[in-house]
């Protein structure tokens, strides 16, 4: 499949701002396994934001699971929070600008999408209501996502921007980008100090095919939207036990590749929205 005064999480490789190439325990992956997704396998230290180490606790084969509990397998990556800080920027320049390449190559998932790092700092860094994460692995920069916090009375805090290098595609690192952002919400208040209370992922969808299955319905059951209609976001919400909501007929405007494929053109497009509860996401990540 969407800054405020803030400190950094960790840096590129780096633990909590510590020395680059030092290990991050924040966002390493590995196994978790719910009911419907199911019940914690990586422990999580809801005090210190890390994720607790023990190979012997966890399962390392599906049929040890209990029936009907599924096993989610993600790679080990390190989590950075950008800040707003010109020495940051200027530090991250090189994955800022692999980062902007990334989204101008895949233009049609995002609204607005940042064409320049100085419009990436207007639209994802300097804004009070949003976090940016770049994710590494080794050192490696592999992608980025992001969170946008709800308005004060309001709970509905948005999983935004997760897009990873079409090398890394296929292989579980969108997945373990969303496992980190949704650990990094449980611990995290907003820039006002609230707890946040519900993750929410709206999924653009690109085939714009949407429109035909609601019409005349009042929701779409997600059994009804066809498999190849799927975006793989869509199918990653749905193993991580995100609750498929519904979808909204026409919500965004997104650039569309045009039918020679040599440029965009903006259209709106339907988006199909999933939330998660982050007190169930709490209980299924402590130990």
């Amino acid at each position: 499949m969407q800054s405020h005064e803030r400190t950094s999480s960790s840096s590129p490789g780096g633990s909590n701002g510590g020395e680059l190439g030092k290990p991050s325990d924040h966002s390493r992956g590995g196994i978790i396994e719910r009911k419907g997704v199911s019940k914690l396998l990586v422990p999580f230290d809801m005090l210190t934001g890390n994720h607790v180490w023990d190979p012997e606790s966890m399962i390392q084969k599906p049929e040890v699971s209990p029936a009907g509990e599924r096993q989610i397998i993600y790679p080990n990556l390190d989590l950075h929070l950008v800040t707003n800080s010109s020495q940051e920027i200027e530090r991250l320049q090189p994955d800022l600008q692999t980062l902007v390449d990334f989204i101008q190559h895949d233009r049609s998932h995002f609204s607005k999408p940042p064409l320049t790092i100085k419009d990436l700092e207007r639209k994802a860094i300097k804004r009070k209501d949003r976090n940016l994460f770049l994710f590494y692995q080794d050192g490696q920069f592999v992608g980025s996502g992001g969170v946008n916090d709800a308005d004060e009375n309001e709970h509905d805090h948005f999983i935004v921007g997760v897009i990873v290098g079409d090398e890394f595609r296929g292989k579980g690192y969108g997945k373990a980008i969303i496992v980190s952002l949704l650990d990094w919400m449980t611990v995290h208040p907003t820039a006002d100090q609230r707890r946040r209370e519900k993750a929410v992922m709206a999924v653009v969808d690109t085939s714009n095919r949407l429109p035909d299955l609601t019409r005349g319905v009042d929701r779409v059951r997600w059994e009804d939207i066809p498999r190849e209609m799927k975006e793989p976001m869509m199918n990653i919400a749905d193993e991580l036990g995100f609750e498929y909501v519904g979808t909204n007929k026409k919500q965004v405007n997104v650039d569309i590749p045009t039918t020679d494929g040599k440029g965009w053109v903006n259209d709106t497009r339907p988006t199909i929205r999933f939330e998660y509860d982050l007190d169930d996401w709490r209980k299924l990540r402590v130990r």
